[in-house]
């Protein structure tokens, strides 16, 4: 068995965004966590469990009135795995409790929403694409490391349905910031690589774009906007030769780290502490012992997984390498 080089969206933009903090939490590099920190749900990821329930097809001809209550159990079951996995101090003021009530608030009134603009039928919710990198210079000849390993870009696509004979993958996005500019949800770069993914791992379907939902907290009586994005196959070809460049960077053993600092980002790092020491020359080795571990849990959601390799019939190796 060989091992492939294992690329995930969210590492694709922690590389673009700072090769410091992807080489710290990129799971093909260190693999860090931190062990503990404040009480911050990830109330995306709970939004994202609770509409996969919502959508599922093998229950989309129930009662929405009989679905709605498992829906609201899957966002509050994920709140409470994230608070198991990362125990943080007590919430004195009560802004995490507040938080998560206002985004409960906010999914009930989408899901009385969602009656009257559901028009298309749901195929597949949380459905897992894994598929080799084709190398952008070599027809028919898939892209690897220097060590000779595949290099296979991973990722999860929240929801695929079909409206009048034509598939569209959904995103579902939660901003407290307002609904998006739509010439910002024309450039998405992630957006154009899941089409391709998505099609590649599964031969034969054929996916139009991203029908953009977006869940948008404070913005008025109606909160909520769907906004269909199509990648054309030009985009998407251009999208996969970007992604292949910046792979061979990832994987070349020279490539060089180094912070990228931003005022955006920066201040919400869960590396800023030790990026600081290897700035100052502190000791970075006692700080990723003690406030950092390896991390313990995939990105995964419980329902509608496909199957690990797409009918390679191979168990899921150690998380820092994929089973090829």
């Amino acid at each position: 068995m060989s091992w492939a080089y294992v690329i995930r969206p969210w590492e694709r933009e922690l590389f673009k965004r700072c090769r410091r903090a992807w080489d710290l939490g990129s799971r093909s590099r260190r693999d860090l966590e931190l062990r503990e920190g404040p009480p911050v749900p990830d109330l995306q990821r709970a939004l994202r469990e609770a509409l996969a329930v919502y959508y599922f097809p093998g229950m989309w001809t129930w009662n929405r009135e009989i679905v709605k209550p498992l829906a609201f159990q899957a966002f509050q079951r994920t709140l409470e795995e994230q608070a198991a996995r990362h125990p943080g101090p007590p919430d004195p003021e009560g802004a995490f409790r507040e938080r998560v009530d206002a985004c409960e608030v906010l999914l009930d009134r989408y899901l009385l929403w969602a009656k009257g603009h559901d028009h298309f039928e749901p195929l597949r919710v949380e459905a897992e694409f894994s598929v080799n990198l084709p190398d952008p210079d070599r027809a028919g000849v898939d892209l690897t490391t220097a060590a000779g390993e595949p290099i296979r870009y991973r990722g999860r696509i929240p929801l695929l349905v079909i409206e009048g004979g034509v598939q569209w993958i959904v995103e579902h996005r939660l901003s407290p910031l307002g609904f998006a500019d739509p010439e910002d949800l024309r450039l998405d770069e992630r957006g154009a690589l899941d089409c391709w993914a998505w099609e590649a791992s599964s031969l034969g379907t054929k996916v139009a774009g991203v029908l953009v939902n977006e869940i948008v907290g404070g913005a008025g009586p109606e909160p909520f906007r769907r906004t269909r994005v199509l990648k054309s196959e030009v985009e998407r070809e251009r999208r996969r030769r970007d992604l292949a460049a910046e792979a061979r960077e990832m994987t070349n053993p020279a490539l060089t780290i180094y912070p990228n600092p931003s005022e955006q980002h920066c201040p919400r790092c869960p590396y800023r502490a030790p990026c600081l020491a290897l700035n100052e020359g502190g000791d970075v080795v006692a700080l990723l012992d003690t406030r950092f571990r390896r991390r313990v849990t995939e990105d995964e959601s419980r329902i509608g997984r496909v199957s690990w390799s797409l009918g390679r019939g191979a168990a899921p190796p150690p998380p820092d390498r994929e089973g090829s």
